[in-house]
């Protein structure tokens, strides 16, 4: 929780990374271009959510909107 309220990004990596190889369809041989794949998400999101003011523990109502494609009301 400490690495998301921070937006440590190396924290969040080794998480992410950890995850992977744990409980991932391929296990310990996960792809170099995977994880590649996967850290530039996390950078990417990292600069998203800091210039959005995005807060990683609270996403609110603005992520289930946006995943379900509807917007709030008064939003265009």
């Amino acid at each position: 929780m400490v690495a998301a309220r921070d937006k440590d990004r190396e924290a969040l990596w080794s998480l992410t990374e950890a995850y992977l190889v744990l409980n991932g369809a391929s296990g310990t041989s996960v792809s170099p271009r995977t994880l590649k794949a996967y850290r530039w998400a996390i950078d990417r999101f990292l600069i998203y959510a800091g210039d959005q003011a995005f807060n990683l523990l609270s996403p609110g109502l603005c992520c289930l909107n946006s995943a379900s494609g509807r917007q709030r009301a008064g939003v265009a």
